[in-house]
Formats: structure tokens, C-alpha cells, sequence
């Protein structure tokens, strides 16, 4: 979707959004061994599409999709923390970086004792799009806890 016109992205959400509609409903909790697509929710399509619009440049869509997916999602804390890394790149490219780093801070204590690489490369993006606020303190308190995280 990257460098893709809205309409153009807006269509392929909606292609999206019709198969979902005609895909047989999960027959139970997804399980790595279970029927393919089980866990594919429309929860996990909006998060999803809120990739998609931050991508293409459109973070404040993408801020609003994952504001209204994610507070209420059944996501497991792994698929919870990526995607609010992804929020949290969001709002710092909206131009909101203590709400970025607050988000980015959620997200860090969620994946930094497993180590989940994906949502800690996610917010080594953060961290750089949020380097020209690194004096405000939430930034700064994001900023240390991350290179903490990666020094253990």
C-alpha cells in the first residue's frame, strides 16, 4: 500500500472487509494447530488497515483505527504490544510525541521480557521519529527504558 493513492487503499480495505464478511465464522480460539484463519478477526483486519494508513502517510488514520480497535481487543499481549508500537509511530508521526512515547512505553514493557524482536524493531522506529523531542520527559523516560532493554 505504500505510495498507493487513498481511493486505492480504501478499495483493497473494503475487498478486505467483503471476504472477511464471507469467510465462515471461527470454530473455536486460534491455536497454532487449528483451521487456518481461526484468529483472523475483524478486530485484527482494522489494526490491520491502521498498518496500512500509517504506511501510506496517513497517520492520523491511523491513529483513529487503532484507537478504536485496540482498546477493546481480545489480542494476545504479543499481538497487543506490536500493534501499539505501530500506534505509537502513528502518534509520533501525528505530531503527538508525549502520547507516542506513553503508548511506546506500554507497548516496551509488554515485549521487553520476552524480547519480542518485532515490536522492539517497531519501536526503534518510534524512537527515531521521536529524537527531536527527546527533551520532553515522557520521551526521554522512553528513550532510556528502550536502550536499557537493549544493552540487557
Amino acid at each position: 500500500m505504500t505510495g498507493a493513492a487513498e481511493k486505492q487503499i480504501e478499495r483493497v480495505l473494503d475487498e478486505a472487509h467483503g471476504s472477511l464478511d464471507q469467510a465462515a465464522e471461527p470454530c473455536g480460539a486460534a491455536t497454532c494447530t487449528g483451521p487456518l484463519g481461526d484468529g483472523y478477526t475483524r478486530d485484527r483486519l482494522m489494526v490491520q488497515s491502521g498498518i496500512c494508513w500509517r504506511e501510506a502517510k496517513r497517520p492520523d488514520k491511523a491513529v483513529a483505527v487503532f484507537r478504536a480497535h485496540l482498546s477493546g481487543s481480545v489480542l494476545g499481549p504479543r499481538d497487543h504490544a506490536h500493534y501499539s508500537a505501530f500506534l505509537a509511530g502513528a502518534l509520533a508521526e501525528a505530531g503527538e510525541p508525549d502520547e507516542a512515547a506513553d503508548a511506546a512505553l506500554r507497548a516496551l514493557a509488554v515485549a521487553a521480557p520476552p524480547r519480542y524482536g518485532q515490536v522492539i524493531t517497531e519501536l526503534h522506529r518510534t524512537a527515531e521519529i521521536l529524537f527531536p523531542h527527546r527533551d520532553r520527559p515522557a520521551v526521554r523516560e522512553f528513550h532510556e527504558r528502550l536502550m536499557v532493554t537493549v544493552s540487557c
